[in-house]
């Protein structure tokens, strides 16, 4: 009798590891997207938060003049979203590859001056959330296209290009033509 309840026992063992095992991966994978909802929740609140201060900023001052309300605009916004590490870049989106059924988007930026590249396209990535409602909203799709930030590489190509063309093995057979 006691042999028999030691080895229900152990089974009994066995089975809840079993089953903790099984059930392990999908209670981690829910916490990390609790996690990360709230984390772009977090960027998309304060990306608008900062819009809605820059415009209702810019729409006060607008007797100042127009390079006045666009600084105060300007610092309204960056005020309003210290987190989100954009506060003194610009940047210049060069082109964006739509998918054929409009599901996925690649936008090629470039921050001004080619510095802080990584600092800016996290910053962008963040946001990316913000920036596919936006266009939902704007293009009035039912659904927006995930989009995606990449830095655009193509001066980098062309700077490379230009190179080439000028050494003077490739001059010279370039000038014989």
């Amino acid at each position: 009798m006691l042999r028999t309840n030691t080895t229900r026992r152990h089974r009994q063992d066995g089975q809840a590891l079993v089953e903790f095992a099984i059930l392990l991966p999908v209670l981690l994978l829910l916490l990390l997207g609790i996690i990360q909802f709230g984390v772009s929740f977090n960027n998309y609140i304060q990306v608008t938060s900062a819009a809605r201060e820059g415009a209702r900023k810019a729409s006060v001052s607008r007797t100042l003049g127009s390079s006045a309300a666009t600084t105060a605009a300007r610092t309204a916004a960056k005020n309003a979203a210290p987190n989100l590490g954009l506060t003194d870049s610009q940047i210049t989106v060069t082109a964006v590859d739509v998918s054929p059924d409009l599901r996925n988007a690649t936008a090629f930026v470039m921050p001004l001056g080619g510095q802080d590249e990584p600092r800016l396209l996290a910053a962008m990535r963040r946001a990316a959330p913000w920036f596919r409602a936006r266009v939902g909203e704007k293009a009035q799709l039912r659904h927006a296209p995930e989009i995606r930030f990449q830095v655009d590489r193509t001066f980098d190509e062309a700077d490379r290009i230009g190179q080439l063309l000028r050494r003077p093995d490739v001059a010279r057979d370039i000038k014989d033509d």
